[in-house]
This record gives structure tokens, C-alpha cells and sequence, in this order.
């Protein structure tokens, strides 16, 4: 309601005139209008009233840290969410509505900024609307500012020494001096890089005060106990310590140490005392609290390490840079043989102690012949200043005087050269056992094989010194078009030498002959005239000595044998000749003499074809696949995220080379377990004799998230092997088939050669050798297609997204189907329990 219509109506009600004064009230009709018509329109005055308010909830506001306004709005409806004006250096990161409490008209938002410049910044008015009413907020000036560098505070860090070599401590001290009351501090966030750097270990160190007194600091998001001290001028001092100790040589050049807390004008009265588990200075400062941010960074020094010297370093050198002080001790000291003694090597006047671990295993070489000591220690103690490790040691014989020496080496620093520490011999007794009577002590050996894990075994190089077998089989069976008509074309390159040996072996007159030639051939050379004497001589012999039906037939006349028997040999021998020596077959025409000839000219050319392809191609340089393999890994445990491209592109180059073993390993560690199983099946086809390969198989099937029931195996070895047999790569099979081609041709040239009878159940073997591929390979072509889910992904019942999922739950990756299909992008796959679903194309990955 506005002021003036306020004043009308106090002008015409009774009462609201001027003190003392008289009026009369008449009721008339216009009156009684006027009156009415106020009434109906006060509850439409009272739902336009609007009231805003925007104030900050931070009362500290610095440059880019988020801070929150509060606008409160009491009006009877909800109100629109405002918009806020463009503030320049300030940006509304978040407009969130409160929950109303419309009983008491009450309404909020809550707003979240963000300052980029310091300075008073302004908000302007904006409006706030409630149906189609606006009220404007009132100007917010909001002082923001900067953390400054705290003067009336310092910072220090300090390195002794700063020359160190591997493996030597050095102390770190950061001391921070305050000259105002460190209970003002709250919300402390301290930064130390130097002892986040991985090349040096790092070991805090407790203040020499009691643990009541140790203040907890929070350093590099661990809490240090330090150690607080009050200064002559008045200041208050906090101070603790590191040990470092370097693990390579290098040069640390660390960042300077920082320092940033809230610091309050006055001191805060503490919930509880100061203490090393709980402080103020882990305490957030609250929103309504106003403070001031305040910084202070000290500068590092620089710290060289230097390697070790190599001269002098034996298996005995324990790790230990610096002084040190070497004792024993043996309890009991009187024993039996076999009993066992604790065995104690005191370390002491060390520098540091903290970092030394173990002892080496030569230090003990001396106590072996005559003890027996156990392997690792069964209790370790020390301070920061010393260490103590205890061994079970047992006498092996009686008669035992003395325990030998410890021997072992340390590096001082100050010589740059190593020393030998010796400890004093202990003097003990060792009695023979009285209940066995035994004057020696066999120890016994308790020793298990490792277990071993399953897991993701490594890559494969292409540098070889064997051949493997499936490698010679795949190179059969790329080149059967080569290898199997070779074989009837040696047979005609050596039909001439085959012919030759059997008219040999049959006719003695060519044998004869051919030995007669082939003596000339080697004797001509040496003696012409000899030669020709030898070779006349020896053919003419032959042809008056040649066994024939005339010449026995003579022979026999010659020495008065009856005419019968006579006629009777000349019979035979007309029936052998006729059997062995029957009319020939006619000669064949001049065409397939010419064709003969051709192929025998043309044999040699192609085995020496065969030759140059059997002859391995030099290695080239790295392939760049493993160049990237090897850096992934190396950045593997360090950077995961920017390892992954690299796992992946390797993993192509893998594949595009045919390395499909080593491609599964780069799917696998990319996080790609589908493309990796993939991968691991097409490699196993190709090499299935690799053990090592069906163990990350079976890694990868243990482990993916769907699980089927595994098929029933065929019942006998034979057909469990004919199962796997099909498993081959088609190439392999081929070239089983080929070798059993080529092994039974071999066997028939022998044969053939030497003029010997193969038995007939070799025939069979290598005729089912020859058989076996060509059925399998018959067989596995009316098979359908391997594949792998290669990403999780809803299965449907159809070839499209219309359809609805087949399974309550996506199929996961590496889940492996039978490919029945595909159409129009889509695949239709048949699970392993005979169920059948759609999946698309680019979510699954076929075997090759």
C-alpha cells in the first residue's frame, strides 16, 4: 500500500484527525463503498510486500578462494532465481536455492564467488522477482585481499652436510621463529619439497623432549612432532628434524620450503592443550571468523651426492656409510651339539641407523664350517643410533672353543676409501648330546619350491636361435603351391638315375659297362693311353664273356653234357629273358620328349627358388612397436595416464605385423582385456604348443566379470585332440599336410634309390598323415567364426536399437561367443550356453 492512499484513508476514518478536534461520522453511501472496497484490498497489498537482504557468510574473502553470499527473501511466494550483473573481477560459480520456510515468508539462496583481483569489489543492486513484483538488493562492497608475506615471522632450512655420498645421512632442520604467539595460527599448510624427492629416502626424527611436550605440525600432509623453544629476544621457535639418505648419486636442487597459514588478530582460546596427535594448527578457520592469510618461503640448499668408489668393494660391504663400531654376542655360551643359540651382530657410534636393514650374507662366511646359522634374522632392534640383528645359531660338532669373527665392510666418507670391521672372536663350549650320544650335528634342509602366480607373461622378440615348429609348418603352408609339385618333379629329375640303377642291378653287361665307362672318366685325366687300354681291354671281355642262352649253351657242349639238359637250360634261360627282358614299350613321340626335357630343365632353376626362400631375410633394426612397448612400461607405474596411447599404439603396430602375442600384452596392460583375449586366441592358433601363452589365456578367462558354464569335453584323448587339432591356424594345417606329403615322397625316392621294399604299414601311416589335414581343414570350413566382446555393451534381441536387451545385465569384455551372422553392422553371436543375442559390430572383434 502506497503512502498516499495510507493518508486518504486515515483522513476519512474517525480518529486521525489532529488532537482536540471534533468530527462526525456520517454513513453514507459512497462512504460505505470506499470502506468495503479498502478492506478487499489489503490481502492483495500484503502479497506484494518483497523484503531482501545480501550479505557475505565469509568474513575473509582472498584472491581465488570461493566464498559464499547469502540472500534472504521474505515474500509469500517462492521467488525466481536472480541473475547477478557482470561484476568485473568476480565470477559466479554457483546460484543454489535454500530450502523455504513458507509458514514465516522466509526464503534464501546461497551464492558462490570467486575473486580474481583484490580490492573492494562491488556488487551492484539486482532485482529479485516474485511473481512479476521485483525488489532490488542494496550495494555489497566486499573487501577482498591477498596473503601476504608474514614479516613478523621466518623460515629456515638447513642441510649438514651438503656433500654426502650414496647412502650417507645428512640432517635436515627447519626451524620457523614467530614473534607473535603461534596460538594465532590456525588452517597451516606446510610444504617441503626436498623430502618428496624419490631419490633419497627420508626418516623423521623425534625431538629430545618428552612426548607431552612434542607439538604436532602438519608437513607435506603428515604430521611432525616438533620441538618448541623461546628465544632471548622474546620469540617463539619451532623446530624438527630429517634424516636423508641418498640412493643414487645426483644433485638436489630442490624448491624452496613454503609456508601459508591463517593468522588472527588475537590469541584464540584452545579447546584443548597444544600436542603432537592434535593442535590449532590443524584446525580450519570457520566462515565467521575474520583473518588475515600470510606466507613464508626459505630457500634449500644444494645437495651433492657422489657415487661410491668401486676399488675396494667386496660381497661383504653391509650398506654403511660413515663411522661404526662392530660387536657380538652369544647366549647361552655353553651349549650342546645342535642346541640352538641366540646369535646377536651389535652395530654402534653410527650416524644414522634408521636405514640399515640387513646384514650381507659373506659377513658370516667364517662361522659356516663349524655352525649352522639361520638364513634371515628372527629379531631386529636399534635407536637412531644403533642396530642389532639376531640369528638362531646351532654347533655342528662338540669340541667347539670359539665362535669365528664377523667380517664385513663400511665406506668412511672422509678417506673416500672402504674398511674392514672385524669383531671380537666369542669364546663358548660345545658338549656332546647326552641322550643321542652324537658327537655331530646334521642339520636339516628345509626347502619348498616357489609357488607360482598366474599372470600376463612377456613379449615375444623376433630374434631366434631355433626354429620353432609351428614356424616351419606356417612356412609349409604358405608356400604349398611350391612344395607340392616339387616333389613329382625331383621324381623326374631323378627318373633317368633311378632307371639307370635298376637296368644296373638287373643286366651285369650294362653294369659292367657303366663301371668300365665310369673308371675311364677318372683315370683319362691322369693317363690317356691307360685309360683307353683298360676300357677296350674290359669291354671287349664283356662281350665274349656275356652270360646268354648261347654262350652256357657251348659252354655245356663244350663238356659233353646230355643234349636234354641242354635244351632244358636254353629253355630257362629264354623264360628269364623273356620275363626280364620282354619286348620294351614303344618309344613315346617326339612331343613328350620335348615336354620332359622342358620340366627337367625347369626343376633346377625352381629348387634353387625354393633354396633362396628357405634362406632367413637379415634382421632389420627395432621394430618401433617394442620401442614403445618398453617406454609404456617404464612409465607404467609412474604416469598410467599418458602410458596408455602408448600401450595402444603399440598394440596396433603389433597387430598390423602379425605379433599377435605381443599385442595382447599392450591390449592388456592398456586396460583393454576383450582386444586382448583377442588377441592372446589369434596368437595361440598360430603357435599352439606355447605354455606360456594358454596360461594368460587362462589368466584373462578367470578373470572377466561373465561366466558360462564351460562345454562338455568329448569323451576320449583322440577326440580331444582332433578338437584342439581344429583349433590350428588353416595355414598350420596345410602345412602338416605338406610335410606328410613331402615325408612320404622321401620315402618313395628312397625306396625308389636303393632298391628296397617299404613295408605296407608305413604306407598306411603316412597315407593317414596325408588324409587327416585335408578332413580337417573340410570340416572347420563349415564351422562358424570365433569372436570376443571387445566392450561392455548391451545385448538385443534384433539387429538394431528398437530391439529390447536380451539379458538383464550388459555383456562385459572378454566374453567369448561363436560369430553365427552379420547384417546391415549388427552380429549375431551364440553364446556358450546356447543363448543367441545381437551386439554391434564395432563391440566385438572376430579371431582371425
Amino acid at each position: 500500500m502506497s503512502a498516499r492512499s495510507e493518508k486518504g484513508v486515515r483522513n476519512h476514518l474517525p480518529g486521525t484527525g489532529p488532537p482536540g478536534a471534533m468530527h462526525k461520522w456520517f454513513l453514507t453511501p459512497f462512504s460505505l463503498l470506499s470502506v468495503v472496497g479498502l478492506f478487499l484490498l489489503m490481502p492483495g497489498a500484503a502479497c506484494a510486500e518483497i523484503s531482501v537482504h545480501l550479505a557475505s557468510e565469509t568474513a575473509s574473502l582472498f584472491v581465488y578462494e570461493p566464498f559464499t553470499l547469502r540472500l534472504d527473501v521474505q515474500c509469500d511466494a517462492p521467488p525466481d532465481t536472480p541473475e547477478l550483473p557482470v561484476v568485473p573481477g568476480l565470477t559466479v560459480t554457483t546460484v543454489r536455492r535454500l530450502p523455504s520456510d513458507p509458514a514465516r515468508r522466509k526464503h534464501a539462496f546461497q551464492i558462490e564467488m570467486i575473486a580474481e583481483r583484490d580490492g573492494i569489489l562491488t556488487v551492484p543492486p539486482f532485482a529479485v522477482r516474485v511473481k512479476g513484483e521485483a525488489a532490488f538488493t542494496s550495494a555489497l562492497r566486499l573487501p577482498v585481499s591477498r596473503p601476504r608475506p608474514a614479516s613478523e615471522m621466518s623460515l629456515a632450512v638447513a642441510v649438514e652436510p651438503t656433500m654426502l655420498r650414496v647412502g650417507q645421512p645428512a640432517t635436515v632442520t627447519v626451524t620457523w621463529n614467530s614473534a607473535v604467539s603461534f596460538t594465532r595460527c590456525k588452517q597451516l599448510r606446510f610444504e617441503i619439497p626436498l623430502l618428496a624427492d624419490e631419490r633419497c629416502r627420508v626418516f623423521p626424527l623425534d625431538p629430545p623432549v618428552p612426548e607431552s611436550e612434542g607439538i604436532g605440525l602438519p608437513v607435506n600432509n603428515i604430521r611432525m612432532v616438533a620441538q618448541a623453544d623461546a628465544l632471548p629476544d622474546g620469540r617463539q621457535s619451532l623446530s624438527f628434524r630429517y634424516q636423508l639418505v641418498p640412493r643414487e648419486p645426483c644433485v638436489l636442487r630442490a624448491p624452496p620450503a613454503q609456508l601459508l597459514c591463517a593468522l588472527f588478530q588475537e590469541d584464540k582460546p584452545a579447546a584443548q592443550s597444544q600436542g603432537h596427535f592434535y593442535n590449532h594448527f590443524f584446525e580450519a578457520a570457520e566462515e565467521s571468523e575474520a583473518f588475515e592469510e600470510v606466507y613464508l618461503a626459505a630457500a634449500v640448499p644444494e645437495i651433492t651426492v657422489r657415487d661410491l668408489a668401486e676399488t675396494g668393494r667386496t660381497a661383504r660391504f653391509a650398506e654403511i656409510v660413515g663411522p661404526c663400531a662392530l660387536r657380538t654376542s652369544v647366549a647361552p655360551t655353553r651349549m650342546v651339539v645342535g642346541q640352538p643359540a641366540l646369535f646377536t651382530v651389535h652395530l654402534e657410534d653410527l650416524t644414522f641407523a634408521r636405514q640399515i636393514t640387513a646384514l650381507p650374507s659373506a659377513a658370516f662366511d667364517g662361522l659356516r664350517c663349524e655352525f649352522q646359522l639361520s638364513r634371515e634374522p628372527i629379531r631386529e632392534d636399534g635407536t637412531d643410533n644403533t642396530r642389532s640383528f639376531t640369528y638362531v645359531l646351532r654347533p655342528l660338532h662338540a669340541g667347539i672353543k670359539r665362535i669365528p669373527a664377523v667380517v664385513m665392510q663400511t665406506f668412511d666418507p672422509g678417506s673416500n676409501s672402504y674398511q674392514t670391521l672385524r669383531s671380537e672372536s666369542t669364546s663358548i663350549t660345545v658338549d656332546v648330546d647326552q641322550e643321542d650320544g652324537s658327537p655331530t650335528f646334521t642339520p636339516r634342509v628345509d626347502s619348498e619350491p616357489p609357488i607360482p602366480l598366474h599372470g600376463v607373461r612377456h613379449n615375444r622378440l623376433d630374434e631366434r636361435t631355433m626354429i620353432p615348429l609351428q614356424h616351419i609348418l606356417e612356412f609349409l603352408g604358405r608356400l604349398w603351391w611350391v612344395f607340392v609339385p616339387l616333389a613329382p618333379l625331383l621324381w623326374l629329375v631323378l627318373l633317368p638315375l633311378v632307371r639307370r640303377r635298376e637296368r644296373c642291378r638287373r643286366d651285369p653287361v650294362y653294369a659292367r659297362a657303366v663301371a668300365a665307362w665310369r673308371r675311364f672318366r677318372r683315370t683319362v685325366r691322369r693317363d690317356e693311353e691307360s685309360a683307353w687300354r683298360v676300357y677296350l681291354a674290359d669291354r671287349l671281355a664283356l662281350c665274349a664273356e656275356a652270360l646268354t642262352a648261347d654262350t652256357v649253351t657251348e659252354a655245356l657242349r663244350a663238356r659233353n653234357v646230355d643234349a636234354g639238359l641242354i635244351a632244358e637250360a636254353r629253355r630257362r634261360f629264354e623264360e628269364k629273358d623273356a620275363a626280364e627282358y620282354g619286348k620294351r614299350p614303344a618309344a613315346p613321340s617326339h612331343g613328350t620328349q620335348n615336354l620332359v626335357r622342358r620340366l627337367q630343365k625347369a626343376t633346377a632353376p625352381l629348387l634353387l627358388l625354393v633354396w633362396v626362400l628357405f634362406v632367413p631375410s637379415p634382421a632389420g633394426a627395432a621394430d618401433r612397436a617394442d620401442e614403445l612397448f618398453v617406454q609404456a612400461m617404464q612409465m607404467r607405474e609412474e604416469k598410467p595416464d599418458e602410458a596408455q596411447p602408448l600401450f595402444i599404439d603399440a598394440a596396433l603396430r603389433f597387430e598390423s605385423a602379425e605379433r599377435f602375442l605381443n599385442a595382447g600384452n599392450s591390449w592388456f596392460f592398456a586396460g583393454e582385456n576383450g582386444r586382448a583375449l583377442a588377441n592372446y586366441l589369434a596368437a595361440q592358433r598360430r603357435s599352439p604348443f606355447d605354455r606360456q601363452l594358454r596360461d594368460s589365456i587362462e589368466f584373462l578367462r578367470a578373470n572377466r566379470a561373465d561366466a558360462f558354464p564351460s562345454p562338455a569335453a568329448p569323451p576320449g584323448k583322440l577326440a580331444v585332440a582332433w578338437n584342439r587339432y581344429g583349433t590350428w591356424m588353416p595355414r598350420l594345417r596345410v602345412g602338416s599336410f605338406v610335410l606328410a606329403y613331402l615325408l612320404a615322397w622321401a620315402v618313395f625316392l628312397t625306396a625308389q634309390l636303393t632298391g628296397r621294399r617299404v613295408r605296407r604299414a608305413v604306407w598306411v601311416v603316412l597315407i593317414a598323415a596325408i588324409i587327416v589335414p585335408l578332413a580337417s581343414l573340410a570340416q572347420t570350413s563349415l564351422r562358424h567364426a570365433e569372436g570376443v566382446v571387445i566392450e561392455d555393451a548391451v545385448a538385443r534381441l534384433g539387429p538394431g536399437y528398437a530391439y529390447d536387451p536380451a539379458f538383464e545385465q550388459p555383456l562385459h569384455k572378454a566374453t567369448e561367443f561363436t560369430w553365427m551372422e552379420s547384417r546391415q553392422g549388427w552380429t549375431r553371436l551364440r553364446l556358450p550356453d546356447d543363448s543367441e543375442a545381437w551386439l554391434r559390430e564395432s563391440e566385438c572383434m572376430q579371431v582371425e
